[in-house]
């Protein structure tokens, strides 16, 4: 990316993630010996929900929603990228913004070449230099 000298503000930087709600960790301490140090703890599954958006210099892409139980494939990411990130790219950059998702497999798709996106390569496993990873943090802390 810094060898092409790409350009940083004509980025859109895509990611998804999954929220567990209800993950709260509950203690409780007991003597030992006493009836409730015997018992089993039940752990109860929480609700989960996936979130996947974007982020650049021109504002944020709507923030798509989806059950925590389903899988993103190629079409339900095209689904979104139509949904979200070509909506905004069109309004914040005239439909010239470069998309930067992460490498992974259901976002490579011959449809974003139908659609004249232009894809930003991205190192592999690189995570850390997504700026939207700082956002999710914070987002699941304010969902919780």
């Amino acid at each position: 990316m810094v060898d092409n000298n790409e350009d940083f503000a004509d980025c859109i930087f895509t990611d998804e993630s999954t929220v567990q709600l209800d993950c709260c960790v509950k203690h409780c301490f007991v003597k030992e010996g006493e009836f409730y140090a015997r018992l089993k703890s039940k752990v109860k599954p929480s609700a989960k929900l996936h979130l996947c958006g974007g982020i650049s210099v021109r504002g944020a892409t709507e923030l798509a929603v989806f059950p925590g139980e389903m899988r993103l494939n190629s079409q339900c990411y095209c689904e979104i990228l139509e949904r979200c990130f070509v909506r905004f790219n069109n309004s914040a950059y005239h439909g010239y913004g470069k998309l930067v998702p992460d490498n992974a497999p259901a976002h490579t798709t011959a449809k974003l070449d139908s659609w004249n996106v232009d894809v930003v390569d991205w190192l592999p496993e690189s995570p850390d230099l997504n700026p939207i990873e700082l956002v999710w943090g914070t987002t699941k802390k304010f969902l919780r």
